[in-house]
């Protein structure tokens, strides 16, 4: 895989993704200059530890508090599998840094339209939650 990703020239937009962390140390051997995500169902244990430069985390169990200390230990988070413009929006305003979906038309639609918003706009839309629309998220 390494080699098409060089052969075509697209290492910069190439995420490595595993379950498996001793597979992410082995792709960092190879490439050290790629970068690597570890796929997480479950939040559990030090994040700070792993050389994973991605999170990929379930939604079900993704907060603020989650991605803050993500940030701060220099990782990014993605979020799976979100196919919902409310979801999708609240993702984004708790500074997830992806969205993976199975409707990537949908995630450029709410990303267009949360363009549109004002800020007050965009907190009712984060808040939804609370006045009884619940997110879809899909099982995996």
């Amino acid at each position: 895989m390494l080699s098409i990703v060089n052969a075509h020239e697209i290492s910069s937009d190439a995420i490595y993704m595993s379950l498996n962390l001793n597979a992410l140390d082995k792709m960092k051997k190879l490439a050290p200059d790629c970068r690597v995500g570890l796929l997480m169902s479950v939040i559990g244990g030090s994040i700070d530890n792993t050389k994973a430069d991605v999170l990929a985390v379930n939604a079900m169990f993704i907060d603020r508090a989650f991605v803050r200390r993500a940030h701060a230990s220099g990782k990014d988070v993605c979020v799976w599998t979100v196919n919902d413009a409310v979801t999708m929006s609240r993702m984004i305003s708790i500074g997830a840094d992806g969205i993976i979906t199975d409707k990537p038309d949908l995630a450029r639609r709410v990303l267009t339209e949360r363009a549109k918003m004002n800020p007050a706009e965009r907190l009712l839309l984060e808040l939804s939650e609370t006045f009884g629309i619940k997110p879809v998220v899909s099982e995996q």
